[in-house]
Order: C-alpha cells, then structure tokens, then sequence
C-alpha cells in the first residue's frame, strides 16, 4: 500500500478510507495499537501469515476485527483510537503491507522532531 489520505473520525469512531486502500485491505481487516502512536490496520490474512512465519508485531495482542460499513467507513476500535489520540483530524498512510493512521498533529509533530517521516519507521 502508497500514498496519503487526510480524514476524520467522527464522535462514534468512524473513518472513511479510500477505494484504494479498502481494495487492498479486503473486508476482514485488523487494527490495532501502533509502535508509535498510530493505530495498524493489517488485512486479516497478511496478519495470519506474518504470525505464522514467525515474525513479531509490537502490540499484536490489542487486535481487533473490523469491517467496512457501507459507505467506505470503518470503525477503529477504542482502545487504539485513545491510544494513538485519533479525534477529529487524522491522516492515513500506506505503508508497504499495511496501513496507519495517525492523529495529524501529532504525525505534524513528529515528523518534524525526528528529522523523518515516523510512518517509514
């Protein structure tokens, strides 16, 4: 997954994602808390398979099943939406195999701290 998309998510946690990124999310998606603070949103089946070569996602534990309502959206569950601070203002990125979503202002914030684009991290 590439490219930008700057959004929001409404009082009931709701995030509308563009055609691109649902295609290549497909409908059974995992989101959960980031490494940094985002929240991860993996395609079912690319989670199932990194797990099964092995490989260790920080925070895998705070997973949660979503699915996209009719209208494009979905749903980020609680405990990743208080974590990675997703009110209002938000911006999703395409990295690689999965996609992030960040607060915008801290994603501001934080790009400009580090020197680097945190969601290539």
């Amino acid at each position: 997954m590439i490219g930008t998309y700057e959004g929001h998510v409404d009082a009931k946690g709701r995030m509308f994602l563009l055609s691109s990124f649902r295609v290549k999310l497909g409908d059974a998606v995992m989101a959960f808390v980031g490494d940094l603070p985002c929240v991860k949103l993996y395609s079912t089946e690319r989670l199932t398979n990194l797990r099964a070569s092995g490989i260790t996602i920080p925070n895998a534990d705070t997973a949660r099943e979503c699915a996209f309502d009719a209208q494009g959206r979905i749903v980020i569950p609680i405990v990743s939406r208080d974590s990675a601070q997703l009110v209002d203002r938000v911006i999703a990125i395409g990295v690689g195999d999965h996609l992030e979503i960040w607060n915008l202002e801290l994603f501001e914030r934080n790009k400009t701290a580090v020197g680097h684009d945190p969601a290539k991290s």
